[in-house]
């Protein structure tokens, strides 16, 4: 499967991870989706969702999965924004962190820069790493394992 890095570096999935962290900031309610590759075409693509909810999004639904199965389209990971600026919204939440206990691919969790220090390893489980160039300042990305 490939990497996630190569993922991040393709302009069509950083500019949709864009419109989302837009549409989160905009909307006042997370936006998401799955970053997936395209073997037929050995391209990137990114599917968007909101649930309509400041709190909470889901992207593990059979039926939303069923989707990328259907297609033979591997999931590279999923990823949602966090709207707000107070500091919890700075970091992945508990249930962000355990949601990707039984994944199979990366989780991403962009939130806002609250200039709340955390330590390296959040939960023992969300490392906080630079976000994709082209990406707009005062966020960081968060990449669960």
């Amino acid at each position: 499967m490939p990497a996630l890095s190569e993922a991040l570096n393709n302009t069509n999935v950083v500019n949709s991870i864009v419109q989302a962290w837009g549409n989160t900031r905009q909307n006042n309610v997370e936006w998401g989706g799955w970053i997936y590759y395209i073997p037929q075409s050995n391209s990137y693509a990114t599917k968007l969702k909101t649930d309509g909810q400041a709190t909470s999004i889901v992207l593990t639904k059979p039926n939303d999965l069923g989707w990328f199965s259907s297609r033979n389209y591997p999931v590279i990971a999923d990823f949602h924004c966090h709207p707000g600026n107070d500091v919890s919204a700075g970091k992945p939440s508990k249930p962000d962190i355990d949601g990707a206990k039984g994944l199979t691919y990366a989780r991403l969790v962009f939130t806002p820069d609250t200039n709340h220090l955390y330590g390296q390893d959040v939960y023992g489980r969300a490392l906080p790493r630079p976000t994709p160039d082209g990406f707009p300042d005062g966020a960081i990305m968060w990449h669960i394992h």
